[in-house]
């Protein structure tokens, strides 16, 4: 058996028993098979026979959902052309694990409609999985349901004892009967698994079918960087065998050495995902709620690590700090994998129109940051260690306009403090990462891609609504822990433990039709206070859908042209009283005709209010919007500029307006 057959063999009892598990779970606690059409037609018809309309929805609910997973991984495979089982499987057992998290989250909420959330997400997970995984060493095979499985496994078993079978025949059914009897077996021992840890732990029992698939695609990650790894030694050795021929052979013609690299997928040696022409985001657009691409970096160019404001527009180049190279002591660090980086940010605001006085608000930051490639330095391949440190202060004008949005996407606390540190390993060619030091969870996870093109806050740095399930934030940063781990080049799942490597935006990532897409959930299990009752309430979370996409461009191999970012998020309204948000916005790269890098951006934020948080007399909240225009212009290559106005209405939820003026300035030292 190769060994593809021996992975395709285990990863069918793998599914199978994630099969099971999640069709288990899912009858267990919303009494519907989410992975059984059969049975859940006749549960369904159980419903309509007894005039049980809910019960009704939720089971059609399944079915629908169910089929819409397995038809959307038969578009996807016309859309990449290549077969699921290698391609798209490390995706969708990815989604899998974001899917049946959000299927325990809203199973966990108050809303009114939280198990038919939990049906929907656990159904199109077996759907997908369904779709993604049909075929084990050229043997049908279903993980989702055992349906028309024991029909194929004894009509097998009979074709092997009869007279008329050829021994070829009788083996290959041998390893039909083997492979399809393992799979039944893991089947039903996994239902029986899922039901015992529905039944022990409740709800939270579902997450053992997404801890099973993460070591899955761990695994399946591992297996297929073996043979990358083999098949690059093996290259390495024969071109070292031609290059010792070509020097004994001293009659040969020297020609140029020539390197062809095929890759597939939104992938660039030095660029973040860019496509050409034809942009492949179509696939990643149905699944986008939980797809992250990502860039894959030079090795040579270090990796952006700062967030927001604090990230860098350009690249330095050696004119582009204020102090020079410092005799060429920088770019000799530089070149020895450390790299130091001295800014300092002003947004200088002001109040020119609202109910309040007219004030004048300046914020300021200098940040000193240090990244240690320890590959490059020390030989140590894979390690990496970055601290940055802060003195920060001045006026906030949001909080004195009492508006949900604040004008400045740095403003929060006066402090003069080390931000954060971490070291960081990478295993696999970067497949596998974890990072534990002290760092914001906000400046990972619902951070804005484009945050740096814009000043006010759920834009210019990050959602701002994740306070409410007490999210840490830059420059009060807390330990923590992450792990990545990316089965493709243009897609990753990552988690933390009390707060990676991630897709950064600059002038040279812009160049092409460049995209991200991501899905993320903040939980906190603590007890917090509900507007609906006097009784604390045990944990908060809040969902957020992101995607930032290149629209237009000049000239697909540029960045001249027009990107669009669209974000929503939502948290239980019971418990936070800001718990909606949407932002939209667009960015024109390059729209002056000056030899200076410039943008103009347009920005639109929507803060809604739960109605749950109304004080006595008063009939409603309205929702804040504000807007935002500015212009960034990078005057000179260490230096900054970037004029805005704000207009809001109905601040703070109530009927003010008011109208903000200024501009940011950005100094590299």
């Amino acid at each position: 058996m190769s060994e593809n057959h021996q992975i395709d063999s285990w990863l069918s009892l793998g599914l199978a028993f994630i099969g099971g598990y999640c069709d288990a779970a899912g009858y267990s606690l919303a009494k519907t098979f989410t992975g059984h059409i059969t049975g859940t037609l006749v549960l369904a018809a159980i419903s309509l026979a007894g005039h049980d309309w809910r019960t009704l929805l939720r089971h059609l609910l399944a079915i629908v959902v169910f089929l819409i997973g397995v038809v959307s991984i038969l578009i996807s495979e016309r859309l990449i052309s290549r077969p699921p089982s290698r391609s798209l499987l490390p995706v969708v057992m990815t989604i899998e694990m974001f899917l049946i998290s959000t299927a325990y989250l809203a199973l966990t909420s108050h809303l009114n409609v939280r198990f038919e959330l939990f049906v929907g997400c656990i159904s199109l997970a077996l759907g997908l999985q369904n779709g993604a995984f049909s075929q084990a060493g050229g043997i049908s095979v279903h993980t989702t349901y055992l349906t028309g499985m024991i029909t194929s496994l004894l009509k097998t078993e009979a074709q092997r004892h009869s007279s008329e079978t050829t021994v070829h025949d009788k083996l290959a059914s041998a390893q039909k009967v083997r492979l399809l009897g393992g799979v039944w077996l893991v089947f039903v021992v996994g239902a029986a698994v899922g039901a015992a840890m529905v039944f022990w732990l409740g709800a939270l029992g579902v997450f053992g079918a997404a801890l099973l698939l993460l070591a899955m695609v761990i695994g399946l990650c591992v297996s297929r960087w073996r043979p990358e790894k083999r098949n690059e030694d093996r290259l390495r050795d024969d071109g070292y065998e031609t290059r010792t021929q070509q020097s004994d052979s001293q009659e040969r013609v020297r020609r140029p050495s020539v390197g062809l690299r095929v890759q597939a997928g939104w992938h660039s040696s030095t660029r973040f995902c860019r496509c050409g022409r034809k942009p492949r985001f179509l696939f990643l657009l149905w699944c986008g709620f939980c797809v992250v691409p990502f860039p894959v970096h030079s090795q040579i160019l270090q990796e952006e690590t700062l967030s927001g404001p604090d990230s860098h527009e350009t690249g330095q180049g050696p004119h582009g700090h204020l102090f020079g190279s410092w005799g060429g002591e920088r770019t000799r660090l530089l070149e020895h994998g450390v790299r130091f980086d001295f800014q300092y940010i002003s947004d200088s605001l002001w109040d020119i129109k609202s109910e309040q006085k007219e004030r004048f608000a300046s914020w300021n930051r200098f940040r000193g940051t240090v990244d240690i490639d320890f590959g490059t330095l020390t030989g140590l391949h894979g390690l990496f260690f970055h601290a940055t440190a802060l003195w920060q202060g001045g006026g906030n004008l949001g909080a004195y306009l009492g508006l949900l949005t604040s004008p400045s996407g740095m403003s929060s606390a006066n402090s003069c403090r080390l931000d954060s540190w971490w070291i960081e390993k990478r295993w696999l060619d970067e497949r596998i990462t974890a990072r534990v030091g002290q760092f914001a969870g906000q400046d990972f996870y619902g951070a804005q891609h484009y945050a740096a093109s814009f000043i006010f806050e759920p834009m210019g740095y990050a959602l701002g609504n994740l306070f409410t399930d007490l999210e840490s934030f830059d420059p009060p940063s807390t330990p923590a822990l992450e792990v990545r781990v990316a089965p493709l080049h243009n897609f990753y799942v990552k988690g933390k433990k009390a707060s990676s490597v991630r897709a950064f935006d600059n002038v040279e990532t812009r160049k092409g039709y460049s995209g991200l897409y991501q899905f993320g959930a903040s939980y906190n299990p603590a007890k917090f206070t509900s507007a609906t009752s006097a009784t604390r309430r045990s944990g908060n979370s809040l969902l957020y859908w992101m995607a930032s996409q290149a629209i237009w461009r000049v000239d697909p191999k540029e960045a001249k042209g027009l990107d669009a970012t669209f974000t929503y998020d939502w948290s239980p309204p019971d418990v936070n009283r800001n718990n909606t948000l949407l932002t939209a916005g667009l960015r024109f790269n390059e729209p002056l005709p000056l030899h200076i890098h410039n943008t103009m951006s347009l920005g639109y934020v929507r803060n809604s209010l739960s109605s749950n948080f109304l004080p006595p007399g008063q009939s409603s909240f309205k929702t804040e919007q504000g807007v935002e225009f500015n212009a960034l212009l990078d005057v000179v290559p260490m230096l900054l500029v970037q004029p805005v106005i704000q207009y809001y209405a109905n601040v703070g939820g109530g009927t003010n307006r008011a109208v903000v003026f200024g501009f940011r300035t950005k100094v590299e030292f």
